[in-house]
């Protein structure tokens, strides 16, 4: 359990959830660990467990996280209550005002803008680094105008375009591609040279592989598990090992069952190949080997 006196006065009424630890290979090779959820929803009084989340859209709360304070400071943004997260970043509290969070990118090239699903809580360790997420400042929580954060991130990546250290985040990279095309919007396909007609399909797959990567940030935690599984989704036509590592992924770590394994790549799946009957089997297959082994 996590000593109470971990947990401040400002998260004492959030709502929360337990989280799971998973440990489970790596797509590059070794270990790594991320986080599932229970079902169960309660406020952290008097029980904390040894792993939780601070759930967003219950407590009208976002949270900036700061992944690379190198590239961005967290004075940045408004003064709030502030935690040194496990992995050397930072989780930025605000108490959200205004309607157009849908304006709102998610995934930006230093962190990610949450403001569904949950942040990890303080006094939890990092599965990694085993280092807490500790308080960094310990304020009431601040509030935040959406207007006013898109404003601020947008001046954010312009003075990174301009001090020359912007790479840009898929989401981004997919929202300058749409507001390049309505100040100049294409001919006619028959007029469009083959190049363009290229760079216009890998747009439109860019776009389709944000949707994808949003879509699961309640499922799957880790980004970089998330990508992978975004990619292979989108994918025209994935391997057959790229198809049954998607599948173990769900399986086993996210401890999904058979039919919510069918409904996600049912939902996502860009295959051009995808035979829904020829799925349903190997899927099914797959999991009748995992209960012989048992």
């Amino acid at each position: 359990m996590i000593d109470w006196t971990d947990i401040v006065s400002q998260l004492v009424n959030m709502r929360c959830i337990e989280l799971k630890p998973l440990t489970h290979a790596s797509p590059k090779g070794g270990l790594r660990s991320n986080y599932t959820t229970n079902k169960e929803v309660w406020s952290l009084y008097p029980f904390v467990p040894e792993r939780y989340g601070v759930l967003l859209k219950p407590n009208n709360i976002l949270v900036i996280d700061i992944d690379y304070p190198d590239k961005v400071d967290y004075d940045m943004f408004p003064t709030t209550f502030t935690v040194r997260t496990g992995g050397g970043g930072f989780h930025l509290y605000y108490h959200k005002v205004g309607n157009s969070w849908d304006e709102i990118p998610y995934s930006v090239s230093w962190g990610e803008i949450k403001i569904s699903g949950h942040v990890v809580g303080v006094g939890v360790t990092h599965e990694e680094t085993r280092d807490k997420y500790s308080i960094f400042r310990n304020i009431p929580i601040n509030s935040i105008q959406s207007n006013k954060l898109k404003n601020r991130l947008n001046r954010i990546e312009k003075t990174m375009r301009r001090e020359g250290d912007y790479r840009g985040s898929e989401e981004s990279r997919a929202r300058e591609n749409v507001d390049k095309e309505k100040k100049n919007p294409k001919k006619k396909k028959s007029q469009i040279s083959q190049k363009k007609f290229t760079q216009r399909v890998e747009q439109e797959k860019t776009h389709r592989f944000v949707e994808v990567f949003n879509s699961l940030s309640n499922l799957i935690y880790s980004r970089e598990y998330r990508r992978a599984i975004a990619a292979r989704l989108v994918a025209d036509k994935p391997s057959h090992s790229q198809r049954l590592w998607l599948v173990g992924f769900l399986k086993n770590p996210v401890d999904l069952d058979l039919e919510e394994v069918l409904e996600i790549i049912g939902e996502y799946n860009d295959w051009k190949d995808y035979d829904k009957e020829e799925t349903e089997y190997q899927v099914y297959n797959l999991y009748e080997r995992d209960k012989e082994q048992r």
